[in-house]
């Protein structure tokens, strides 16, 4: 039989696939070039200095969309801003400056107005309402309304805003902004939803008691018209419900509840009749409903909840998106997310429904649109810019070094011009989790090790393990040519006090504690070494042990009266006033201070006053200090909060918090102060900056941005583009990175195809992305923030190892090694997993598969990767068309355990070079089935991997 007819079957399962996501079907990143381009050009205007565009912990139902899809608005519970965010082109445009409302809000809802002119913004922090004029970007009104925590804002389309509040329903009129409580005859509305369908009615869930009860409450007088009592399913013991919407008919109200997160995950969805006024269902959702969303056009529910680690039978880090739909009244599908922890919002595009936008709180602090007829993610909007990580900032006289997480290089910065001066990169080195500076020379922490280096120079002096499993803190403490440290055991808090010969890194003694620090905790040194100070407790309370650094003998036990929001075991942070002989450590949002000479306690400073000093009830928590450090008259104690992002001024001389709060960047890791001490520099974590504050007046002067390799991507992310598991490098392969664990940018926000250069061969660069293998550039295939497909150049054949870069907008991540293999195959299938349905055509052009199996004896065409090196030799990123280059070494193909005829092994028409189309006889004498086992080898190559299947008739 002719094979020709087989040789151009690219074009039909092109148009099969075409309506498939790229990352979702397997084929179609690599039969779709585009005509070359220009990249799109950057956003317009420049961030303001000191309102960076970053947001970090967005809450629940706190996605807003404007009326025509192109806009999004994202306020935040830490940090007080909205970021506007560029639906179209997966930018961040914009940060809209809310402290006209106050600090540390803590803004966990919003809604925009029908015309879109108006946000309304929640903050629970400080018991308001901020209003925003969306055309100007600025706050227009601060209403003093409480609202409830729950679903508890909504707009309708006549020009009004809804709000549970405490004494009832708050109604604003958005032309004025003038508002009104309505009294209700029932519950505190802790949700609500407006009627669809009738202008005057609302719907409201309360909890009278311990009943969880549902009203329709009439909102020209605040009647209760009906009411129900929810079954206890429907919401936790107190009735709480998390999410409240009415579908588009108004015929049927869905309630979501999530349980808190330390509970592990779980929930519940309940549909409600609301012309019978009775319960219609409850379904279980294991990951929870923090929020839900009920499609426009076909009714069904989407709903996203959260979860922690340790849960049995769940993948790591993965939530899914759930599809509820009313005709079957269960799930219909469960769509994975992932990385995910926890997903606080849902919206669908108001335009074009078949998007929806995720809302991604916990450890990724994203914005997703996801396709919810594939489940594929194709745009994504990270709340900051953090890549490198800086976690750790000491200094030495004028400068000072910043150490990152995920950033080999070591960045010295000039503590009198606030300027970057130069970098050091340690041979070796991906990041370091702490530094520190003593006697001439940096000390690099990381896991079990610790490293000396040159500070000058780099170069690599003494470096040491630690033993039994032990671990160092981020930071360690230095006196009298020791190093001491809290012992860290995996999985445990630590449980004893290690010192170390800073000259040798040699043990020296070793001190256990009476109790192991709870949440970690550290040791601090007195100014002359002679004392160490050791603390552990809990968030309510402390016990401070003060060590002679000699002989680690107790010098006195100091228990810290108990109270809430203090305590705690603290960690390295301590600032020491010689002159009046005070020390001030921290703790959990408290600095305790002991006598340097006594060693007796003189009292405690509670951040939470700062927020009575400002007027105002506590606020957010802030718990994690970064820095104690002294401006220079010393008599201003300036205290650096990690998850308040900020730097807060306690008055020495009048005892007494000075009510500003300066806000510096996300997460603060490290403080050091110039040696004149008119600034004060923070690294931020998450915002890979560095602010220069002014000690004396508390002003943010200066921002400046990190920069470096970036340790993104290395060997675990580098995945075979068939199998998707890690594999050697093979010459023309198909290949992909894929981020692992916490999200990165590894490619650009919205996924971008291959395009074609002037040659008309896959162009080496797209949405700003390439990869390079011993410098080679790799023909690309597509670009996205999650995952990077290529096909590796043709010019490392023959070669066992070679050198791979991933290079985004112009900067170079990391390069590592990787071995080489000649051949190395895998099947593409269906859903890109390297398992179940192959990507394969019968012999009649249809897709293959349960519905369509193949005949046996037909022919059948299949299409692989990893071949290696091709007769004649392969040309990157060429286009399959006049000559058809084959493997060098011979295919085989086993079918059902047996050898199949080969008709065809060779480019595929269409395809980029790289791609194997082969063409195979299906044995007569094979057993019909829907998953018959597939496999290939090429040559004495690794046979395929188990698992890929065709249907067979």
């Amino acid at each position: 039989m002719s094979v020709e007819p087989f040789l151009n079957a690219s074009c039909r399962i092109s148009q099969l696939l075409s309506r498939r996501s790229m990352l979702r079907a397997a084929l179609a990143p690599l039969l779709v070039p585009r005509a070359h381009g220009g990249e799109a050009a950057p956003p317009p205007g420049a961030a303001s200095v000191l309102l960076p565009l970053e947001g970090v912990d967005p809450g629940p139902h706190c996605l807003s969309i404007s009326p025509d899809g192109k806009t999004g608005y994202v306020p935040f519970g830490s940090t007080d801003v909205v970021l506007v965010v560029d639906l179209e082109r997966g930018e961040i445009r914009s940060a809209i400056d809310m402290s006209e409302a106050g600090v540390m809000l803590a803004s966990h809802q919003s809604v925009l107005s029908a015309d879109g002119k108006l946000l309304f913004v929640v903050n629970h922090g400080t018991a308001n309402v901020t209003v925003i004029d969306t055309e100007q970007q600025r706050v227009r009104q601060v209403l003093p309304l409480n609202a409830y925590y729950g679903d508890c804002l909504k707009a309708s389309p006549q020009g009004k805003v809804y709000i549970g509040v405490s004494s009832g329903l708050a109604i604003v009129d958005c032309k004025d902004l003038s508002y009104r409580i309505l009294p209700l005859n029932g519950p505190v509305p802790t949700s609500i939803a407006l009627s669809p369908t009738r202008a005057n009615l609302l719907y409201c869930v309360g909890y009278p008691g311990q009943q969880c009860v549902l009203s329709a409450i009439n909102l020209d007088d605040g009647a209760v018209e009906k009411q129900a009592t929810l079954p206890r399913e429907a919401g936790d013991m107190n009735g709480n419900i998390h999410a409240l919407h009415v579908d588009p008919s108004g015929a049927v109200a869905y309630l979501g509840w999530n349980a808190p997160v330390d509970s592990g995950g779980f929930g519940n969805l309940t549909a409600f009749d609301l012309a019978a006024f009775r319960h219609i269902v409850t379904t279980s959702i294991p990951d929870g409903v923090s929020d839900l969303a009920v499609h426009p056009e076909t009714g069904k529910v989407y709903a996203v909840g959260s979860w922690e680690d340790g849960n049995e039978g769940r993948v790591q880090d993965q939530l899914y998106l759930v599809e509820w739909d009313p005709a079957v009244r269960a799930i219909s599908r469960r769509l994975p997310m992932k990385p995910a922890k926890v997903l606080t919002t849902v919206r669908f595009d108001p335009v074009n429904p078949r998007f929806v936008y995720i809302v991604d709180d916990g450890m990724s602090n994203l914005l997703r649109k996801v396709d919810v007829l594939t489940g594929a993610e194709v745009m994504r909007v990270l709340f900051f810019p953090g890549r490198r990580r800086p976690n750790a900032i000491t200094s030495a006289g004028s400068r000072a070094y910043i150490a990152c997480q995920q950033s080999p290089a070591i960045q010295v910065l000039d503590l009198n011009s606030g300027k970057l001066v130069g970098s050091l990169t340690p041979p070796g080195r991906s990041g370091a989790g702490g530094c520190q500076y003593y006697d001439g020379k940096l000390y690099l922490l990381g896991g079990a090790g610790i490293e000396v280096i040159d500070p000058n120079t780099g170069v690599s002096l003494l470096r040491r393990q630690l033993p039994d499993g032990l671990s160092w803190p981020p930071r360690v403490t230095f006196f009298r040519d020791r190093i001491a440290a809290t012992a860290n055991l995996p999985g445990k808090n630590p449980d004893r006090v290690l010192v170390v010969d800073a000259r040798t890194l040699d043990f020296v003694a070793s001190f256990p504690l009476e109790t192991a620090l709870v949440n970690g905790g550290g040791v601090k040194a007195s100014p002359d070494g002679s004392k160490l100070y050791v603390q552990f407790g809990t968030p309510d309370w402390a016990v401070i042990q003060v060590l002679d650094s000699s002989t680690l003998r107790v010098l006195n036990r100091i228990e810290i009266p108990a109270a809430p929001f203090t305590g705690g075991a603290g960690g390295n942070r301590a600032g020491f006033d010689e002159q009046n002989r005070i020390a001030y450590l921290d703790g959990f949002c408290s600095i305790y201070k002991v006598h340097l000479d006594t060693n007796q306690f003189l009292g405690m400073i509670n951040n939470y006053d700062l927020y009575k000093e400002m007027g105002r009830a506590r606020s957010w928590a802030t718990s994690a200090m970064a820095g104690i450090d002294f401006n220079a008259a010393k008599d201003k104690l300036l205290v650096t909060s990690w998850d308040g992002h900020s730097v807060f001024f306690y008055d020495l001389r009048t005892q007494r918090w000075i009510p500003r709060v300066t806000r510096v960047g996300i997460n603060p890791a490290g403080t050091a102060v110039s040696p004149d001490g008119k600034y004060l520099y923070t690294v931020n974590y998450l915002s890979d900056t560095i602010a220069r504050v002014d000690t004396e007046s508390g002003a943010l002067l200066e921002l400046t941005p990190l920069g470096g390799p970036v340790a993104g991507v290395g060997t675990s992310n580098l995945l075979h583009g068939a199998i998707f598991q890690t594999t050697p490098v093979i010459p023309g392969a198909v290949m992909a990175f894929k981020e692992r664990g916490v999200p990165g940018e590894i490619g650009p926000p919205i996924l971008t195809s291959l395009r074609l250069d002037a040659a008309g061969r896959v162009a080496t660069e797209t949405g700003s992305t390439q990869v390079l293998f011993d410098g080679v550039p790799a023909p690309m295939l597509y670009a996205y923030a999650s995952q990077v497909g290529f096909v590796v150049p043709f010019s490392v054949a023959g070669k066992k190892k070679v050198t791979v870069q991933l290079v985004r907008n112009g900067e170079g991540m990391v390069p590592f090694d990787q071995n080489v293999a000649d051949a190395y195959p895998g099947i593409f299938t269906m859903d890109s997993s390297g398992q179940g349905q192959a990507a394969l055509l019968n012999q009649d052009g249809t897709l293959n598969g349960p519905a369509t199996p193949a005949a046996r004896g037909s022919v059948v065409v299949f299409y692989a990767t990893g071949a290696g090196q091709t007769d004649p030799a392969g040309v990157d990123g060429e286009i399959a068309k006049d000559v058809l280059t084959r493997p060098k070494s011979p295919v085989t193909v086993w079918v059902q355990g047996q050898e199949a005829e080969v008709l065809y092994a060779g480019a595929a028409p269409g395809i980029v070079s790289g791609v194997l189309q082969v063409n195979v006889k299906v044995p007569s004498n094979v057993a019909p089935g829907p998953r018959a086992p597939i496999a290939m080898r090429v040559g004495n190559s690794p046979i395929s991997p188990d698992g890929v299947t065709l249907s067979i008739a």
